[in-house]
């Protein structure tokens, strides 16, 4: 097939597109010799594919928008003869899609090929087992950050308790920090204010900060998520000792570089960002770290925005379960009796027994979150306190700093 193809589309001044945002254009092609067709489309589509290898690859992929104009169309098909042609189009992106993103990363399970992907494409059907033609143009997504942190000053704790062969008494370590607001602008700067007291027998050989970028993929399924973690450039600060028995309150502004950005709405990939302030302790002692999640996006949604979607989405899962019939649970179920003819199976005190749900949080306490910092990050005996408006929400975790860490 001799033809040629010329596409353009009208982009933003931003030079990228958002959800809700109308794409336009015109393409132009020129046939250099009369051909048979069936069918002429123009069409923009949208699809994420990941790639995971490791002992074996799984290929995964996920459609999020494909929106069709046709030009022409004749299924007894039909002779377009020899010359030049122009068709514009339009379409209008939906609102619930992830950013456009290409990434070849290494974990420590997989070699991970990500990509999600928008563009334009005309293609022309011929039939008859003849190759179709196809011609498109790729276009650059940026979707709004949703809100999902609080945009007012919140306060975490954490408290680590050292043992001491010497002394009876436990000793501790304390790392408060608060922040102005937890969602933050591309290009914006985080403000903490965080206070560190040292209340155990040694001294803390030094106190930094960083921010950290978590690449997250496939989160939603355990057995094969992968993840993979990366410091920020120029976003690392770093206070001097601090010895036994000294209390010292600082503020701390970080820099958030201006290509950063949170990825969300995608069950292939997510990118998050964390601010890890870690205290680092002397042989034995694992260090301390507090870990505070904050969002970052070139375009945040307001409230009533957010509401919005809030709505639309829970439309859509009405939808879907509306026809669906779910038998009510047993009596024995909603009591929370055991089941009959079980009485006597019944494991004897003081015995292990499995918890319903152990599975996902060792998941979560496992260690792999954190598996690529260099630092050892495990804490024992911990307190985490969340507070918004002075309000405090408490999460206590008397485990792993592992599960501390995601709790915060």
């Amino acid at each position: 097939m001799s033809l040629s193809c010329q596409m353009k589309i009208f982009i933003p001044p931003e030079g990228f597109f958002k959800p809700l945002q109308r794409v336009e254009g015109i393409i132009k092609y020129t046939i250099y010799e009369e051909i048979a067709l069936k069918k002429i489309i123009i069409s923009l589509k949208g699809n994420g594919c990941l790639s995971l290898k490791g002992k074996a690859k799984r290929m995964f992929r996920e459609n999020y928008v494909h929106l069709d104009q046709i030009v022409q169309e004749d299924l007894r098909g039909f002779a377009l003869p020899a010359g030049t042609y122009e068709d514009q189009f339009s379409f209008v992106l939906p609102k619930n899609i992830p950013s456009s993103i290409l990434t070849l990363q290494t974990t420590t399970r997989h070699e991970v090929d990500c990509c999600i992907q928008y563009y334009i494409r005309i293609k022309f059907f011929r039939g008859y087992w003849k190759a179709d033609k196809t011609f498109k143009k790729n276009i650059i997504v940026k979707a709004p950050l949703n809100p999902r942190l609080p945009m007012e000053p919140v306060t975490y704790r954490l408290v680590k308790q050292l043992g001491s062969v010497i002394s009876a008494f436990s000793t501790a370590v304390k790392i408060s920090a608060t922040i102005e607001n937890s969602v933050i602008r591309s290009g914006d700067s985080i403000k903490i204010v965080y206070t560190v007291e040292n209340r155990s027998y040694t001294k803390l050989t030094r106190i930094y900060m960083k921010l950290i970028e978590v690449y997250s993929f496939k989160p939603n399924r355990p057995l094969i998520k992968s993840k993979n973690y990366f410091d920020v450039d120029n976003t690392i600060t770093i206070y001097g000792f601090i010895d036994s028995g000294v209390t010292v309150t600082n503020s701390l502004t970080i820099n958030v570089p201006q290509d950063k950005s949170s990825l969300e709405n995608s069950a292939l990939v997510t990118r998050q960002y964390y601010i890890k302030i870690i205290g680092e302790l002397p042989l034995p002692h694992p260090n301390v770290v507090l870990k505070i999640p904050v969002q970052i996006g070139t375009d945040i949604l307001s409230n009533e925005e957010t509401q919005s979607i809030e709505v639309v989405n829970e439309a859509r899962s009405t939808d879907q379960t509306s026809n669906t019939y779910y038998p009510p649970p047993p009596y024995w179920m909603a009591m929370g009796e055991i089941p009959p003819g079980e009485e006597d199976n019944e494991s004897p005190a003081g015995e292990d027994s499995e918890i319903p749900g152990g599975e996902e949080d060792n998941e979560m306490s496992s260690g792999e979150d954190d598996s690529d910092i260099s630092l050892s990050e495990t804490d024992n005996d911990i307190v985490t306190v969340v507070e918004v408006n002075e309000s405090p929400a408490v999460v206590e975790n008397n485990e792993s700093s592992a599960g501390v860490e995601d709790a915060g």
